[in-house]
């Protein structure tokens, strides 16, 4: 209480409505907001380790694709027709999914794709590659899937 009898929370010259209590529990779940929104871990880059390694999984893929091009006049309609001939296994994707492999249709080339930050959160990264190009990232948003 107050000298003139009214009781006042918060400090002074704050708003009397958020006392320090629940200030606290504002600051905890922003903070919670934040780390699950992964805001507390930067987006990675093409220098970063885990996608130098994630690429040099990939250009072995873009390898075994071309092969099979150049052999067969297309390229496979899935992994599975890669394997034992022109890999023998798939290689290993990110921590966050495998590669993904999509063949147009109309120009009979293909993408292949691989989540390099956790899906979950709400801006993440894909490590992509279309026929015959670089990788390059990609930022992508929950609301694009």
């Amino acid at each position: 209480m107050s000298t003139n009898g009214k009781q006042t929370q918060g400090r002074p010259g704050g708003n009397p409505m958020i006392g320090t209590g629940h200030r606290m529990w504002l600051v905890a779940i922003f903070a919670a907001v934040a780390v699950i929104a992964g805001c507390g871990k930067p987006l990675p880059t093409m220098a970063s380790p885990e996608v130098v390694a994630l690429q040099a999984r990939g250009e072995t893929l873009v390898a075994a694709l071309e092969r099979y091009h150049a052999e067969k006049g297309e390229y496979p309609q899935s992994f599975n027709d890669l394997l034992p001939v022109y890999l023998v296994s798939i290689p290993d994707g990110s921590a966050y999914g495998t590669w993904g492999y999509r063949l147009d249709g109309r120009t009979k080339n293909y993408s292949l794709g691989c989540v390099v930050t956790d899906p979950k959160r709400r801006t993440y990264m894909i490590l992509q590659c279309w026929a015959r190009r670089l990788f390059e990232l990609h930022m992508s948003n929950y609301l694009d899937l």
